[in-house]
């Protein structure tokens, strides 16, 4: 988390002295990533304690059901998730001379992709372990893309000139106040859902085997 922060901080620092606009882009879009990497790597950070330091089977032997841990643990994931857009969000005021409401419509949907992504990685690190759950993600996200580059391939008059137009579309849509409300439900759902099969995982793995 510091380190994330002075880099961010940093990258803010650095922005305010650049006149290229090209290059300027380039290094905010470094600030909006910071949800998103927290959304990446907190869920395999959650147990990384208890994997590394042998202390699975005492978590486990603790009068606490998997609603309790998997909700404290999630519950801190959030708080540095929202600690670390806090931070994106001051590294955002600080590139655009101080205007809050310019950095908050730039890091909304961020903030929003991030939460969806905390939820998805989270189930995938119960299901798959710690190792293995960057590697699905990858997967899932991988055949998305390609399931969407064949669409439009095959759709008559489509090809990879139409997939980029109709992303830069999506993108404009999804920073809309419609948009951006629809995708916060889709996160929320992504984040219930991963939330629920986190808890069932844990109740039936066996006290001995680790995440």
């Amino acid at each position: 988390m510091l380190v994330v922060t002075l880099i961010t901080l940093a990258t803010a620092l650095v922005l305010t002295a650049i006149e290229d606009q090209d290059l300027a882009i380039g290094y905010r879009f470094i600030i909006t990533l910071v949800p998103a990497y927290f959304g990446l790597t907190l869920p395999a950070m959650s147990f990384r304690n208890e994997n590394r330091g042998g202390t699975w089977r005492f978590l486990r032997a603790l009068p606490a059901s998997g609603s309790i841990v998997v909700s404290a643990k999630a519950g801190a994931a959030l708080l540095v998730l929202g600690a670390g857009s806090v931070v994106a969000l001051a590294g955002l005021m600080i590139a655009n001379g101080g205007s809050t409401i310019q950095a908050t419509r730039t890091l909304s949907l961020p903030v929003v992709f991030g939460l969806g992504l905390l939820g998805l990685n989270f189930g995938l690190c119960f299901r798959f372990g710690e190792r293995h759950a960057s590697l699905a993600l990858l997967v899932i996200l991988a055949t998305l893309q390609i399931t969407g580059m064949v669409q439009f391939a095959l759709a008559p008059g489509g090809g990879i000139r139409d997939l980029i137009t109709a992303v830069e579309q999506w993108f404009e849509w999804a920073q809309t106040p419609m948009g951006l409300l629809t995708c916060s439900c889709v996160a929320m759902v992504a984040l219930a859902a991963g939330w629920i099969l986190s808890i069932r995982i844990y109740d039936a793995r066996d006290i001995t085997h680790p995440m």
